[in-house]
Order: structure tokens, then sequence, then C-alpha cells
């Protein structure tokens, strides 16, 4: 098989050595040990010379489509995210097999929920497969797609995305060594920062002793004020973050905003033995391996956004009385818990591991092999 892997939308580009040394996201991050296991070759729109596997968008354009030099060779083309460039694809390449690869939430109402919509009845006559990341990910497209003849809808397939921490992935236990009073969130900022910046100023005057750890991928960076308690690392490699989250308290991720189709970070937390403490919203259920990692949402939650969001001006305050009222008495329970000797015992999924997820990719291209 000549598998070809289209990238049209990457923030910039990448390769293996941005994975050994350098902040990446986590969609780059997986692609980057599918093609690295499959041997298969990645067109970038952004790359400007071909670097190894790692090819220059010359045969691409954001759009999926244009090019001034002839595409290479493939028959299994993978296209990450973009309808319109998996279609543009399959006109590329006649004789292979091609596959949209969605990494992003597509929920009915969606921005990109409307665009995979709009091209679905196109996707399924050109026979695209639709690839999603887990169970959670590939119910909410077959969701969106349900409003179509069954005719005019995707095959839909789901493939985990895959977790390797220098082989921690699918190995249980506890990390031997963490420091109580380390907190670690290590995600894009649009994905419940605020919340967790505005709930951790709580927590802090509660307890001074906690810290808590920021990074983030680097495509999408935060002006962060100053704040007691908060150790903003920016953008560093993932050995680094590896390394911090063995020796955190949990991974304090209380998203509630942003269903994370996957969850990276929390997978990996939890192969290298930390538990996550989060909300049972998108994927997070499916993806973490341990009792007690989630707590529900406070019921005041919503009446006060919707107040926020038509008054920003009122959430510091707003915060403020929330927690007087009692919306972070969860949290610091949890942790206080936590600190005392119940924190929960967790490891990682066999079926994250990497082989399994290359077997499970194998195992797709083989059976829809022209």
């Amino acid at each position: 098989m000549r598998t070809l892997i289209v990238d049209p939308v990457a923030p910039a580009p990448y390769n293996l050595d941005s994975l050994r040394g350098g902040a990446l996201g986590g969609t780059e991050a997986t692609v980057i040990r599918i093609a690295e296991g499959l041997d298969a070759r990645v067109l970038q729109h952004n790359r400007a010379r071909d670097q190894g596997r790692y090819l220059a968008g010359a045969a691409i354009d954001t759009a999926g489509g244009g090019g001034g030099r002839g595409a290479p060779e493939a028959s299994h083309v993978v296209v990450l995210r973009e309808p319109a460039a998996a279609l543009a694809q399959r006109q590329r390449y006649p004789q292979a097999r091609v596959w949209l690869w969605l990494h992003d939430l597509c929920g009915p109402g969606s921005g990109r929920g409307d665009k995979l919509l709009a091209h679905a009845a196109r996707l399924a006559a050109a026979g695209v497969a639709l690839v999603c990341v887990s169970d959670f990910h590939a119910g909410q497209v077959r969701q969106l797609l349900a409003a179509l003849p069954e005719a005019a809808r995707p095959r839909v397939v789901r493939i985990y995305n895959p977790v390797d921490v220098d082989g921690a992935a699918g190995q249980g236990g506890a990390a031997a060594d963490y420091d109580p009073n380390k907190l670690a969130f290590f995600s894009s900022p649009h994905k419940g920062l605020d919340y967790t910046l505005h709930l951790f100023r709580h927590l802090h005057k509660r307890d001074p002793a906690l810290r808590l750890y920021l990074a983030n991928p680097g495509y999408r960076s935060a002006t962060l004020d100053a704040q007691p308690g908060v150790v903003n690392l920016g953008a560093i490699p993932h050995h680094e973050l590896m390394r911090h989250l063995r020796g955190a308290l949990c991974a304090f991720y209380p998203n509630y905003v942003y269903p994370e189709t996957f969850g990276l970070v929390l997978a990996e937390s939890n192969a290298v033995g930390t538990p996550v403490l989060a909300h049972g919203i998108g994927a997070a259920a499916e993806v973490l391996n341990g009792a007690g990692q989630l707590i529900a949402v406070p019921r005041v939650r919503a009446l006060a956004d919707s107040v926020f969001w038509r008054w920003p001006a009122l959430r510091s305050a707003g915060e403020r009385g929330l927690n007087w009222l009692g919306a972070a008495d969860g949290y610091a329970a949890t942790l206080r818990r936590w600190q005392q000797g119940g924190r929960p015992r967790v490891g990682g999924q066999a079926r994250f591991a990497l082989e399994r997820v290359l077997a499970d990719w194998r195992a797709e291209l083989a059976g829809a092999a022209p």
C-alpha cells in the first residue's frame, strides 16, 4: 500500500523532529505517529520543501485543490478535516481509496457540522469514508448524518488516536512520586482555560500551597495576567509535558464548554498513572480509565454563563459570588480527598496503544484496498 496523508489545514509544518523536540497539537502528533508507523507520506499545505516522508504541499492548497507539481503516487489517501479537500483528492487519485479523517466537533448546528453535512452526499457518492477518533465522535457524526437519506451518508468508522508516552500506554498503576499540591492544565486555551483560572483563584485562596501548571500546544496562545500559584510553562516539548504530568496530583481539567472528540492529554495522564479531575462531557468517560475522576458540573453554571455571556463585565464579580454560593466546593473537596490519600488509581488503556491503533489502521486500509 502506498498511503498518503494530506493535511490542508495544519497551522505550521511538522515532522518527526517536531514530536521529539517541540510543542505540538494532539492532531499533528497523532498524524506523525500514524505516518511513521504505516510508512506513509504526509503532504502539508504550508511546507516549503520536502523533508523525508513529509512533503511540500505544492500539490494542494488550503481548499484541497490546485497545485503546481505532480501529485505523489498513492493507492490510499487520508485527508485531514476538510471535506472539500477530500473530494479534491478523490478527483486527483481516481484509482485510490480516500478517507476523511475528522478530528473536530461536527455536531448538528456547528460550523464544521454544517460543512460536513453540505458535502456528505458527494462524499458518499465518491466512496469517501469518515474516520472518527472515538465512539462519542462517531456517534455525533452519525447523528448529524441521520438527517440525510441513507444513500447520502458516507461510511463512518472509529479509529482511536494512539497514546504513546514512553511505553506507558496500557500499563496500569499509580505514579510512584508526585507533588500533592501540583495541578496541571495542558491544553489549548479555548478548552476552558478562563474558567480553570477563575476556579483556581478561589481554590488557591482556600489552600495557598496549590500550584497550577499551564502549557499549551503553541498554535493558540493566550496572554495571561500574573496570578498567585499559577506557573505558565508556555509551549514545551511532549517529553517535558509527560514529566510534569507524572509529577502532578492530577490533570486539572474542569472543562465543561468544549467537548473533546478524544482528549489526548486525558488519556496520556492516565497512561502515566496520573488521575484527571474533569467533567463527563465529550469523550472524557470513554477515554479515562479509572473510577472517581469525573464530577458533576455545578448546577448554577448554566444560569451564570447565560448572564456572563450577555454582560461579560460581570464575570469576575459573578465568579466570586458563585464560589461564595458553593460552586467550587465539589472541586475543593475532591482535591482535598486526593491529597489525603484518596487519589484514584488509574492506568492507560490497551486499545489506545500505538501498535493496537496502527493495527486498526492497517485493517481498515487493507479492507478497503482498491
